[in-house]
């Protein structure tokens, strides 16, 4: 699972197979369809980002002594306590190394005065505090026995007495997540990744359980020197909910209900538990916990940036974060500091996002920081439950000799008076059905008490075909799978309702055969447990993964690991182990795999090569089961990571994957450096593996963005080598340049092509492949603002009236503003990401024409003209240091869009050829809005309610006078690179209206 904001978590509340796209949503306006605004944010809380003092910066050396220089903090304190009305505000965290990140954040009393931060002249952005909500993806519970086969490969051959007397916990290693990435191989030659910390980033942890408590009975706590859990934090406390203050302690112990994923995430780093036979990946590494998710609620940007400052001073040697959100910027505060801090030595491990429903670019955040490792998610090939006898004995695709496996944590429960043989009764014997149970069942349906109901997986929440299954009398449910990957099903609402996964070729041969009249009974008399491969999607990506690229056409994949299915700790009160999914689960296998790198090799490698090695001895993995073409590198990076040949890899290749950038700034010819770190000459032979383009928009709507899993087409790009093959001596390193030839896509739909350098050695553990990507159309002529009805039934961007519901389409609306039943609401949507948007008070006479008219489509000024101030934004090699810090340094330290437009503003009092009366709100780093979300806290859209206020060129504010005026929405375009020009805006003024205050 992947901590996440609240508008990605649709994937783990409802199991929804998105085959199709969602049907336009009714006429009501964003007032009645929910939140007010999206992303969430702090009420009044915001982060003050100061300019960097890049002199003092570059005198500074690396390494975790802590640079403190609080002089623009005190000249801001000083500066808002001296103002004609002194800001009254409160301090959260206070950011003072400049190598990480300058500034502070805090809570105003009056949010009005955020115009009085901006006007602070050290001040070099004000960001919102963003909320993060932990996704709903609930845990299946499991027994001690199910553990036992999980880490056995699917058996109970061996006891756990024998494991523990011959200690054969550690070396006898079969747990499949670890036989699929060799660090069972690891284990088996003694390698547990002694000596190494990671800083996990997350819920908190357990610390008396017996897999994390250094082999103390089980609830006896062990935190501190010479215990697994050696340090921490606690940045939240128990009640903090991403709003109100955080109440923090240096216990990040944690085993309330919703605080299990921190737990989890531990396990996966650094279990042992000799009674089970359960490790992680580095059972002999420690583990650093920062508590930043408290029982109920959200966390908070601010947080998150304080956790991985202190992990950085701390000294850990990885820092792992299962979190983050749909961004896809590098120039985002929390990718800003998870970049310096790799730049400055540290591996940061992030998940790339549980979003891949919601098609491409939809690139999370912190993962798209600059060096950082962006991690995706594999579905686990082997599967755990109970097997019952299937009669007739007919021969079920499970095992084919009658046993029927369910897929559960914990085996079904009877009564004495139960009958343990009950009829199979499907809701629907056609499996073409999209919404099978999704509605109540028919009153032809009979008493559903004395059968087990099967039922489809698909369109609507489990809990729902639940409820409708319950209502009939059903007491036992089987879901079979309909979707790509499979999963655990969660508890019902109902306590005397127990329900199980089936996979979808067990579901299809007892609905085959129900639907030609047989009868068919399940015998739960001799359960027992066992385990299944998973046909259908085991070892491929798993469907939540997330798709990038970034918006700059960088790839925020690095590599992939296990995340689907995944067994690990969870709190004892709450169940002591547990199943869940995501790339929560992946981020931290990969942070344990940099530490069994690191225990083995030192700690001298920069954390660019030990991404480059992760990703380099990667296996590229094809799409599914059915389709062989390579899935795209913009979702599986280097492919799914193999942490044995990782560590026994006598090659090196920089930069470890390349960006080809789109078709106007086409970054066709590249070098890579191969090295040779072993002890033989080698002979290295290049060669093209091509993968996969897909489409990212619906060419039909470009409001619609493909939904995932995206299949991928055959045209694939073609490469000429300078020399496909070179020989290198050992210790020696040699340049091979390469040319690129794009292939012929459809530029409508926003393509992506990637595939694979391939390096193969002449001798083992010597070959290795780089994955590139890059976009087949100009990312500087795609529509940022949509103007179409396709999300909302009417036609974007509007003005509302203050029902929410009705478009406003004259010039005569009469507003006092003095409540919100008088004040207007402006709704737009984003296709694609921006850097910067504003939105301005200008006069209602303004002779300003938008590129977006309040009139036809056929209307809108043509986006493609004027591009002379839109330029290339991409990154250059990144693979040694020295580079890593030049990119940021011209990133990080030029001003930003928001600064840039506020300065134009306050020199002239206008933007070009439009006066602005004054500023009412903008934003930076925003991701595209989704169109299968269902509300402005899930990012269907954005919204702006005029309230009465606006802010002039020099920060003050202003209430609305009474007059005729417009609202002016301007949206950057992708890689414009003048903030002053006009046309590296879109824009779209709305009718004019008059304010008349009582």
């Amino acid at each position: 699972m992947k901590l996440t904001l609240a508008f990605v978590a649709l994937l783990q509340l409802a199991d929804v197979v998105t085959s199709q796209r969602h049907g336009k949503a009714s006429n009501a306006g964003p007032k009645a369809l929910g939140a007010k605004n999206a992303p969430p944010v702090v009420p009044r809380g915001y982060l003050v980002e100061f300019v960097s003092n890049s002199a003092r910066k570059s005198a500074e050396s690396s390494g975790f002594t802590k640079h403190e220089d609080r002089t623009q903090h005190d000249a801001l304190h000083s500066f808002l306590t001296k103002r004609k009305s002194p800001v009254q505000y409160r301090t959260r965290f206070t950011f003072t190394d400049s190598r990480i990140f300058s500034g502070l954040s805090l809570i105003l009393d009056n949010d009005k005065d955020v115009n009085e931060l901006r006007a602070f002249p050290g001040v070099k952005k004000v960001h919102p505090l963003r909320i993060y909500m932990p996704a709903a993806f609930e845990p299946t519970i499991v027994s001690p026995e199910f553990v036992q086969s999980a880490v056995n490969g699917g058996s109970l051959t061996r006891s756990s007495a024998s494991r523990v007397a011959s200690d054969s916990v550690l070396k006898n290693d079969t747990f499949e997540p670890h036989v699929m990435t060799g660090v069972d191989k690891l284990h088996a030659q003694g390698y547990y990744g002694k000596g190494q910390t990671v800083g996990i980033i997350d819920t908190g942890i357990d610390y008396t359980h017996p897999a994390l408590n250094g082999r103390k009975p089980s609830g006896t706590p062990c935190f501190g020197y010479g215990c697994p859990v050696s340090g921490g934090y606690d940045f939240v406390g128990d009640r903090h909910d991403g709003i109100f203050d955080p109440i923090p302690d240096s216990d990040p112990f944690a085993d309330c209900a919703g605080s299990g994923h921190g737990t989890h995430v531990a396990g996966t780093v650094i279990a042992l538990d000799r009674e089970l036979g359960f490790t992680g990946v580095v059972p002999q590494a420690n583990v650093h916990m920062y508590r930043i998710f408290a029982c109920g609620g959200g966390t908070s940007s601010d947080i998150i940036m304080a956790a991985m400052e202190k992990g950085f001073f701390d000294g850990v040697d990885v820092l792992s974060l299962s979190l983050g959100g749909p961004n896809g910027w590098v120039e985002d505060p929390s990718s800003a500091v998870a970049s310096k801090i790799v730049a400055l030595g540290t591996p940061v491990i992030v998940s790339h996002g549980n979003d891949g429903e919601y098609g491409a670019f939809y690139a999370s955040g912190p993962a798209a920081g600059l060096g950082v490792t962006g991690v995706g998610s594999v579905d686990n090939e082997i599967l755990n439950g109970y097997s019952a006898k299937l009669t007739p004995s007919a021969g079920a695709p499970s095992n084919g000799n009658g046993d029927l496996v369910y897929l559960v944590g914990s085996p079904f429960t009877f009564n004495s008076t139960q009958s343990k043989k009950l009829k199979l009764y499907a809701t629907s014997t056609d499996p073409t059905v999209m919404d099978d149970g999704c509605a109540p069942l028919p009153s032809s349906t009979p008493d559903l008490k004395d059968y087990v109901v099967v039922i489809a997986r698909g369109t609507c929440m489990f809990v729902t075909k639940f409820t409708n299954a319950y209502n009939a009398g059903a007491r036992y449910v089987f879901i079979y799978n309909s979707a790509a990957s499979i999963t655990y099903l969660p508890e019902a609402d109902q306590a005397d309702l127990q329900a199980a996964m089936l996979t979808r070729p067990d579901g299809l041969f007892i609905v085959n055969a129900l639907a030609v009249g047989k009868e068919l009974y399940i015998d739960f008399t001799s359960q027992s447990i066992a385990a299944v491969p998973d046909t259908g999607n085991g070892g491929f990506m798993s469907s939540f993964s997330t798709y990038g690229l970034t918006w700059e056409a960088q790839n925020a994949a690095s590599v992939s690991a296990p995340g689907g299915n995944i067994l690990s700790t969870w709190p004892l009160k709450l169940g002591k182990y547990a199943i869940i999914s995501g790339t929560s689960m992946s981020a931290p296998f990969i942070a344990g795999s940099t530490a069994m790198y690191r225990s083995i090799k030192g700690n001298s490698d920069f954390p660019l090569v030990i991404r480059s090695v992760l990703s380099s001895t990667a296996k590229p993995l094809g799409f599914s089961a059915n389709v062989s073409t390579l899935e795209t590198t913009a979702r599986q990076g280097g492919g799914l990571v193999n942490v044995y040949a990782a560590i026994k890899s006598v090659s090196r290749v920089s930069p470890g994957s390349l960006d080809l950038n789109d078709t106007q700034y086409f970054d066709g010819t590249q070098t890579l450096t191969i090295s040779n770190v072993g002890t033989m000459e080698q002979t290295y032979t290049l060669s093209h593996l091509p993968g996969g383009s897909i489409a990212s928009i619906d060419p039909s709507d470009k409001a619609v963005y493909v939904p995932g899993p995206i299949k991928p087409t055959t045209n694939a790009a073609s490469i000429q080598f300078s020399s496909e093959t070179v020989t290198i001596l050992p210790g020696k390193s040699q340049d091979v340049s390469m040319t690129f030839k794009a292939p012929v896509l459809d530029t409508s739909t926003l393509p992506i092509y990637s595939g694979f350098i391939s390096i193969k050695s002449s001798i083992s553990f010597g070959s290795m492949h780089v994955p590139y990507s890059g976009v087949g159309t100009k990312l500087s002529s795609q529509q940022v603002l949509d103007t179409s009805d396709s999300a909302l039934g009417f036609a974007v961007p509007a003005l509302l009236k203050p029902d929410g519901k009705t478009v406003i389409t004259d010039d005569q609306r009469v507003y006092s503003l003095e409540s919100s039943e008088s004040q207007p609401t402006l709704v737009w949507r984003l296709l694609t990401g921006t850097l910067f948007y504003s939105i301005d008070l200008v006069d209602g006479n303004t002779t300003f024409v938008p590129t977006i008219s309040t009139g036809s489509a056929s209307s809108r000024r043509s986006l493609a003209a004027e591009h002379k101030h839109v330029g290339v934004r991409r990154l250059s090699g990144m693979d040694l240091a020295h580079s890593l810090h030049a990119e940021q340094h011209r990133r990080l330290s030029s001003d930003d869009a928001g600064l840039a437009l506020q300065r134009v503003a306050g020199t002239s009092g206008s933007f070009n050829d439009v006066k602005i009366i004054g500023n009412l709100d903008y934003g930076s780093c925003i991701p595209r809005n989704n169109i299968y979300a269902t509300s402005a806290a899930s990012n269907l859209f954005n919204q702006f309610n005029l309230e009465g206020n606006y802010t002039d060129a020099d920060g003050v504010d202003h209430r609305i006078q009474n007059g005729t005026y417009r609202i002016l929405l301007r949206a950057r375009r992708l890689l414009a690179t003048d903030a002053k020009a006009e046309s590296s805006y879109e824009s779209y003024l709305t009718h004019a209206f008059t304010v008349k205050r009582a």
